[in-house]
């Protein structure tokens, strides 16, 4: 059996750069310190968002947000999304802001965009967020 970098990537970001517990083994009924803290994924649809929500999902995490395009929305939700919003609305970080006005404490974008997911990305961290960005960033589109 082997283990997806994918799924690597997931833990690593979150254990390491979000500081988040994935405790071993997975208790029962984990139910870890900031398990109700809103936790957004910035690219809830690619492959390392889909095991970010389920890994978060199975260790207790609830309060799970995400960006994809809308037809992923409902897929998303049954992965432990709480919300998802839509990445192409141009205010989609004031649509975030203002569902969680209190702030969002951990960001974890999956994307890595310059002008793309950072840009939205610096309108919602705030002093004390702690933000995991997949490298490279992508400073040009390729098109």
């Amino acid at each position: 059996m082997t283990i997806p970098g994918n799924v690597v990537t997931v833990f690593h970001a979150v254990t390491n750069d979000l500081a988040l517990p994935l405790t071993w083994p997975v208790p029962s009924n984990p139910t870890p310190s900031h398990a109700n803290s809103p936790i957004l994924i910035w690219g809830a649809s690619s492959s390392v968002g889909q095991y970010a929500l389920q890994i978060l999902t199975h260790w207790g995490y609830k309060n799970l947000i995400g960006t994809a395009s809308p037809q992923h929305h409902s897929y998303l939700k049954t992965l432990g999304a709480s919300q998802v919003f839509s990445y192409r609305d141009e205010d989609v970080s004031e649509q975030i802001n203002k569902a969680f006005p209190n702030d969002i404490p951990f960001i974890f974008d999956c994307i890595g965009s310059k002008s793309g997911s950072l840009a939205h990305l610096a309108k919602i961290a705030r002093k004390g967020t702690r933000v995991a960005v997949l490298l490279p960033v992508i400073v040009q589109d390729a098109t």
